[in-house]
């Protein structure tokens, strides 16, 4: 699925530098950097998981070299795809010295029994059972996949929006057979819905519920992933259909915006948003931009009268969130960026706000037939992948979820002292602890 354009590690020890071996004439397809904690030491473990080698490459198969602090996870039909990166051809710029000496290690648990925390960016056709696996194992993973979204003790979490529904970790972790001491599965939402449910939570949290929500979207050609559509469908065209997209954005907005209810039986479980039932329909539409998802949403509140134009430009400028109060690192510091312009935001003005990090939203308008209507920008490859993965890990640290290592709470904030110092105040110094490492620009819609 990712392209991985933040990485992390919950350490307050400095990663060692690494050295790897040139690159050769083997092509793999990253597609998603995962970052594991490790139990017995304070190296940084890389781990990036890959689910379609274009070649198997066989010089480097029996190399492990955990010792080191890095390794790949590579998948292929039930089969290792042991390889270091290469920069490859969805990479803008050259592979950085730093990630020269990666070596692929095969999925499965046994080969990170050091580890602690999982990133997994795998495609949905294998990332059910793999990750499934290690959870088994009793490690933490964060998932960036759709195959756990739907099930009913796993909480799909939007980092800025429903930190909340993490307390249901424990649930899942008993619900297992045999019952899980640290293992779990937290996954982050379809990078379409995630762009549009911040404003959303930022306004249901001012002004209470949504009752009807009506989306369509303008979603850039990297969401395709590496091809991506055929040069000949994109260029001078629209096309009015990604499939599964909407069905997606639909469900996965009831759940994300929706509580956790008691039970009879003193279970908990996700409510759906069924106390203040919420209408949306989705319309999703691939365009020709390469980064940035756009869309323009429609809103109508509950609550008589409704808020006023500025007065939801006032709610979403000063929105704060778990996130950012608990102190995640990779937190941006300001999620929202609200614009005054008449033709704003534009994915290639505004894409990179925080960093990708954060969402820009503009055009704030009465509806004529709802309420409210604007447009909201999100970049789809950090906040709407990896970075989302990445800030969950760290609100699960933060609130006590997975707190294995007792030093974790307090390395997050001296590792950041110490980055801010070195590459200075601005977005990068405020990733999980390591300079921006961008594999790949393409990620996939799942």
């Amino acid at each position: 699925m990712v392209s991985i354009a933040r990485t992390a590690v919950l350490s307050s020890a400095r990663p060692k530098a690494l050295r790897f071996p040139r690159p050769n004439a083997d092509l793999i397809e990253i597609t998603c950097a995962q970052l594991y904690l490790s139990r017995r030491k304070t190296d940084l473990k890389l781990f990036l998981a890959q689910s379609s080698a274009r070649q198997v490459p066989s010089p480097h198969h029996a190399r492990r070299r955990l010792d080191q602090g890095r390794c790949l996870g590579g998948y292929r039909n039930g089969r290792p795809a042991l390889h270091h990166p290469p920069g490859g051809p969805s990479m803008t710029t050259r592979l950085p010295a730093v990630a020269k000496d990666i070596v692929v290690q095969e999925c499965k648990p046994e080969f990170f029994a050091d580890c602690a925390i999982v990133f997994s960016g795998l495609d949905a056709d294998v990332a059910g059972e793999i990750e499934a696996a290690f959870r088994a194992a009793d490690l933490a993973v964060f998932s960036n996949a759709k195959n756990y979204r739907r099930d009913p003790l796993v909480p799909l979490i939007v980092p800025y929006v429903n930190s909340s529904h993490l307390a249901i970790v424990p649930q899942q972790q008993a619900a297992h057979s045999p019952p899980l001491k640290k293992g779990f599965i937290v996954t982050n939402a379809n990078c379409s819905t995630t762009g549009c449910v911040i404003p959303l939570s930022a306004l249901e949290k001012a002004f209470g519920p949504i009752d009807t929500l009506l989306i369509t979207t303008m979603q850039a050609i990297s969401g395709a992933g590496y091809p991506g559509v055929p040069g000949l469908d994109i260029l001078d065209n629209v096309v009015p259909h990604i499939g599964g997209e909407e069905e997606k954005m639909e469900w996965e907005m009831l759940k994300i915006l929706g509580g956790i209810v008691k039970q009879d039986d003193g279970s908990r479980a996700f409510d759906m948003h069924a106390r203040t039932p919420l209408r949306v329909s989705a319309s999703c539409n691939r365009v020709p931009v390469i980064d940035g998802h756009t869309a323009c949403v429609s809103i109508r509140f509950a609550r008589r009268p409704p808020p006023s134009p500025q007065q939801v430009r006032e709610a979403l400028a000063s929105f704060t969130c778990d996130a950012q109060t608990l102190g995640c690192p990779s937190a941006p510091r300001h999620i929202i960026s609200v614009h005054e312009e008449a033709d704003r935001p534009q994915p290639r003005l505004d894409r990179y706000h925080q960093d990708g990090a954060g969402v820009s939203v503009g055009r704030i308008r009465q509806c004529p037939v709802l309420d409210i209507k604007f447009v909201v920008l999100s970049n789809n490859v950090s906040i709407g992948a990896a970075t989302s993965s990445i800030i969950n890990a760290e609100l699960a640290v933060l609130k006590g979820i997975y707190d294995e290592h007792e030093s974790l709470r307090k390395a997050s904030s001296e590792y950041l002292a110490i980055h801010r110092g070195r590459y200075g105040p601005a977005g990068r110094s405020r990733t999980l602890y390591i300079q921006m490492i961008q594999w790949s620009r393409v990620t996939l819609d799942s």
